[in-house]
């Protein structure tokens, strides 16, 4: 299951996507990036999809943002717009940052979002809702910034998802419980 529509190609997705996100309380993201050749596109899908499936308290709501959708939110105007001046603002971002970090802590703090890339790894630190992960084929050199980092040559895909996805699900129920 692809979860994340082409953004070029389905505004209208997102725009629903957006509305029905912002209508809620906010929820918690998950961040995902690579330190080694790691296809985190369709890991941060996959993650997605499992969730939508699984996470009964999202709603099938989860959205996957990988670097060329983040990359359009910033660059298109009307999403600038929509995504900088229709949120709430946040309080945790130093002046002057580029309009990307700020799209990617927009997204984190909505919820219900997978942002994948280094890029979002580095713009979402501090964000408390955000459950971050690192997938390094080495030992990870900076453990203190993610809740997990796993080898992913050591699992399948399909293996990875459901690790990533489930320990999620533990980390949010400890949360909010």
């Amino acid at each position: 299951m692809n979860a994340t529509p082409d953004l070029t190609t389905n505004p209208r997705g997102f725009a629903e996507w957006l509305a029905e996100a912002s209508s809620q309380a906010p929820r918690h993201s998950i961040v995902i990036a690579s330190k080694c050749p790691a296809d985190i596109v369709t890991v941060g899908g996959a993650i997605a999809g499992y969730l939508n499936e699984f996470d009964d308290s999202e709603g099938g709501a989860w959205r996957a943002f990988d670097a060329t959708d983040l990359r359009h939110l910033a660059g298109d105007p009307e999403c600038r717009t929509l995504l900088l001046d229709s949120l709430p603002k946040d309080p945790g971002l130093p002046d002057p940052c580029s309009d990307l970090d700020r799209i990617i802590r927009r997204l984190g703090l909505l919820g219900g979002a997978v942002l994948e890339g280094q890029a979002s790894l580095d713009a979402a630190a501090g964000l408390r809702n955000t459950f971050q992960i690192c997938l390094c084929c080495t030992e990870h050199a900076d453990p203190e910034h993610c809740h997990m980092w796993l080898n992913p040559q050591r699992f399948s895909r399909e293996s990875l998802v459901a690790i990533i996805a489930d320990s999620f699900l533990d980390w949010a129920s400890r949360l909010d419980g």
